[in-house]
């Protein structure tokens, strides 16, 4: 059961470092409406996340820009990650331990949920400063896009 936790998370701290964050790679399946989903799933992955802002109008300068602070996002999400996985051998280490202090055990369960914090305030602090980039009309048009493949996506699990 706890190798199970431990690959969930692993699984899903790695979706976190992906470019743009999962949120982006959800809007790049859903931008592939005539496909299975298990295939627009595999198409998600090899899309590039920034399809959607171009849709929206993003100028070369605007993406470059993206990409640059998308690479920021990753040099320390990787840094993050590696001392989360730390933390979690940590854990590991007390779960083979018959009686392990409780003081202990549960200050390491708040380094790791303090650090699973900051990699999720990072990426949502990623996605705003990308929307700060953009004028109001590709803010639009961004939104616009949004609410369209969510209303593709409710309708194609319906």
């Amino acid at each position: 059961m706890k190798r199970k936790v431990f690959l969930s998370t692993v699984f899903s701290l790695n979706l976190s470092c992906l470019i743009l964050s999962s949120n982006l790679l959800l809007q790049a399946q859903e931008a592939n409406d005539d496909a299975p989903v298990r295939d627009s799933l595999t198409s998600a992955a090899n899309a590039d996340p920034l399809d959607i802002y171009r849709e929206a109008g993003i100028s070369k300068d605007q993406e470059l820009k993206i990409r640059h602070m998308a690479k920021q996002f990753e040099d320390v999400q990787r840094v993050r990650l590696k001392t989360l996985f730390g933390y979690l051998e940590d854990m590991q280490e007390y779960q083979l331990k018959p009686d392990p202090a409780e003081a202990e055990v549960m200050a390491k369960q708040t380094q790791i949920n303090s650090l699973r914090s900051e990699i999720s305030n990072g990426r949502i602090k990623l996605l705003l400063d990308i929307r700060a980039l953009l004028s109001p009309e590709q803010k639009e048009k961004l939104v616009s896009l949004l609410k369209e493949r969510k209303a593709k996506a409710r309708r194609r699990a319906s």
